[in-house]
Parts: structure tokens; sequence; C-alpha cells
């Protein structure tokens, strides 16, 4: 139908009078929004990558500036319904690789043998 959005996959679309095509990411309205939660006991890399993954479908699904809002607010309420703190921030971290990583220690408490 012209104007409103058809559900196809994980994207909505929409034909415009014009012709115009617009899409923007969907969720199917019986999904529960169930993802890893923030603090399950996985690495946090593994963490980062379920955010950076959301976005990065949300980013690729949306064919505007509006539909992109449209998506990253899908994925902010299905990272905060999963104890994601603050989404957009954590995005950001995300993608820039500014969250804090484990240091390694520099103690030295083995000792590497040779294989002979």
């Amino acid at each position: 139908k012209e104007g409103k959005y058809v559900p196809f996959l994980d994207t909505e679309i929409r034909i415009g009078p014009n012709g115009d095509v617009s899409t923007r990411y969907y969720r199917k309205p019986q999904n529960k929004g169930i993802s890893l939660n923030y603090h399950s006991h996985h690495e946090l890399s593994m963490k980062q990558a379920v955010a950076k993954n959301y976005y990065r479908t949300a980013e690729e699904v949306s064919s505007g500036p509006e539909e992109l809002q449209h998506s990253l607010r899908i994925v902010d309420g299905v990272l905060i319904q999963n104890n994601y703190p603050a989404p957009r921030t954590f995005k950001e971290e995300v993608t820039t690789g500014t969250t804090k990583k484990k240091e390694k220690s520099t103690d030295c408490d083995s000792a590497l043998i040779p294989l002979l």
C-alpha cells in the first residue's frame, strides 16, 4: 500500500506517493526483546558486539534520518530492557573503542617453558 510501511524480514518498507522507497528497522510486535543481558557473566567484548551489531543493523537498513531515528529508538529500547548502560553513550564507546579494557598483568606469575 502506498504510504504505509510493510514488514519484510527485519525491515519495514514504504513506497511513497511519488515512488520513493523508505526503509527502517522492524521488530515484530510479539518479539520479547530478550537479548544478552548486560549483567550476565560474559566478556565485555561479547556485550559490546551485541550492541554494535544492533546499531549497525539499524543504520544499514534505515534509508534516511527520520527512519534512522525510529530504528535507533527500537535498538535503545531493546538494550535498556536488557540493562545496558545509557545505550547511545555505550554505542559511542563501542564504535570509538573508548570502553575500559582489562589491563594485562605485568607481574610474572608463571614461567614460560620452551617445548623441545
